[in-house]
């Protein structure tokens, strides 16, 4: 299964492919004091990506700064009570008001305020 997940910070949306069972932390939307780290198991990843590219995603936040642990299992931080799930980032799209705001060789799109291009 794809997924795309809305995310701030210059990204408009990941594309993460999921490769294992969603799991609910959720608290109403509670954040917790301190982070904390979570460990979950992943199913292989999809041909062409590896183990290296897998992480913990969060359904408010998008993916968690995480950490391979070993081959069937990634851990990651979170400070938001939420869904998680194991995934691989396939791409994503960085959002823009001028081509400055874009990769090289990139144009922002007006329209949609998206970096394009190549």
């Amino acid at each position: 299964m794809s997924i795309d997940i809305a995310k701030g910070g210059g990204v408009s949306e990941y594309q993460i492919i999921v490769i294992g069972r969603a799991y609910d932390l959720d608290a109403g939307g509670t954040a917790f004091a301190q982070p904390i780290t979570i460990t979950i198991p992943f199913d292989s990843p999809p041909p062409g990506w590896s183990t290296a590219n897998v992480v913990v995603v969060g359904s408010a936040d998008g993916p968690l700064p995480s950490t391979l642990v070993d081959q069937t299992h990634v851990s990651g931080q979170t400070s938001k009570a939420s869904r998680v799930f194991p995934g691989v980032i396939t791409g994503f799209s960085m959002t823009c008001a001028t081509a400055a705001d874009c990769a090289s060789g990139q144009r922002c799109d007006n329209g949609t305020n998206l970096c394009t291009g190549d």
